[in-house]
């Protein structure tokens, strides 16, 4: 987990850099800027402006009974694409807009909601067990059914 977090606020931020940085000497330092600031005022509209719109008409639908997942996923994708507009770099924008493409965001969803599933299943077994179980069931699982019977007195 930390080398994915080190991966994550250490080496993304140095390979938008180095993108930003290869625009620069493949065409002006002026169209790296403006690349730069037009990214910003996008990622600045979508948590500013569209992501609020888009939270009010969640709530609306809620109140009217609807399901609203689908609504929040698609807040979340806004948030999550505005603030990668923001941080500057091309690999940052790149992710920005996959995440705002409408089938690219629900395989995105698709496979999130799947790890989180295997996830939650996961740690909720483990917990389940308590340590002598742990000990003795690391083996494959069989799934039996079982029943007893009750003797009343006399019978046999």
């Amino acid at each position: 987990m930390r080398t994915r977090l080190l991966l994550f606020f250490v080496a993304v931020p140095l390979l938008d850099l180095a993108s930003l940085a290869w625009l620069s000497w493949q065409t002006h330092w002026t169209v790296a800027m403006a690349a730069v600031i037009a990214a910003g005022g996008i990622g600045g509209y979508l948590i500013r402006w569209a992501g609020p719109r888009r939270t009010r008409a969640t709530a609306e639908r809620i109140v009217h009974g609807a399901a609203p997942l689908d609504a929040l996923v698609d807040v979340a994708a806004l948030f999550v694409a505005g603030v990668l507009f923001i941080s500057p770099g091309i690999l940052s924008d790149v992710a920005a807009l996959v995440v705002l493409i409408p089938p690219l965001r629900r395989l995105i969803y698709a496979r999130l909601s799947q790890s989180i599933r295997q996830r939650i299943i996961r740690s909720v077994s483990v917990m389940a067990m308590g340590e002598d179980d742990r000990e003795r069931f690391q083996g494959e699982i069989i799934d039996v059914e079982s029943w007893s019977y009750r003797f009343e007195d006399g019978e046999k």
